[in-house]
Order: C-alpha cells, then structure tokens, then sequence
C-alpha cells in the first residue's frame, strides 16, 4: 500500500512539472475562446444596430411622426441629403440633420399595431 502512495505521488510529480514546462498551454486555449465570446457580445450586435439605424435614416419620409434625441416629437416636413425639417407644432418648423433623429414613431406603430384576423362574410 505504501508503494502504492509512493508511485501515485510520484506521478503528480512528474506531471506537474510537465505543466511546468509550458505555462502559456492553457493560455492558447483561453484567448481564442474570449476572442469568440467578446466577438458575438459585443461587435456582432453592434453592427446590426448600425445597420438598422441606417435602415431608420434612409427610409425617413414625408409626413412620418418621428421622436429626436432631444425627445421632440414632431412630423418630417422634407427630407434633404443630410437634412431633416421637422414640424414639431403650428407654424414651427425645426431643420436639423438625420442623426439628430432617434426613432421614425409611424413605422413603430405600424409594427406595433395588432392584425386584424380576417372574416368570412356570411350570407343570411
């Protein structure tokens, strides 16, 4: 039994120096898994938010009701290259550039809104 000790300790011995020998083994595992991790976290959904804010800004329209990062809410009156005026009361009318928008409300609530289930018309 106590040879048996001896050989285990033995054992743990040998393969803690084999450890020993590489520090950085672990290491190479670890790093391309925070790679992978910090990549589908962090960039992968910030590019799809830019994508869908220049979705938001390219389909600015006529008449849209739309909520500026001030948190005005007004209605698009024109649209120019990078220009925006916005109707936010009578007789008020305010120019500012795309980026000042946040959310275009008239495509939200259309999203938002519930569909009307469809019914058959029955005769009598």
């Amino acid at each position: 039994m106590l040879n048996m000790l001896l050989l285990l300790a033995e054992e743990g011995q040998q393969q803690a120096q084999d450890q020993q020998g590489n520090p950085f083994g672990g290491m190479m595992l670890f790093l391309p898994a925070m790679i992978l991790l910090f990549y589908f976290m962090f960039i992968r959904p910030a590019k799809r938010q830019e994508a869908q804010r220049k979705a938001l800004l390219s389909g600015l329209e006529k008449d849209d009701k739309v909520l500026t990062n001030g948190g005005i809410i007004g209605w698009v009156v024109s649209v120019q290259d990078d220009e925006v005026t916005v109707r936010i009361a009578e007789n008020v009318k305010v120019k500012m550039v795309k980026s000042g928008i946040a959310q275009n409300l008239t495509k939200t609530e259309a999203l938002a809104a519930p569909k009307q289930p469809e019914t058959a018309i029955t005769a009598k």
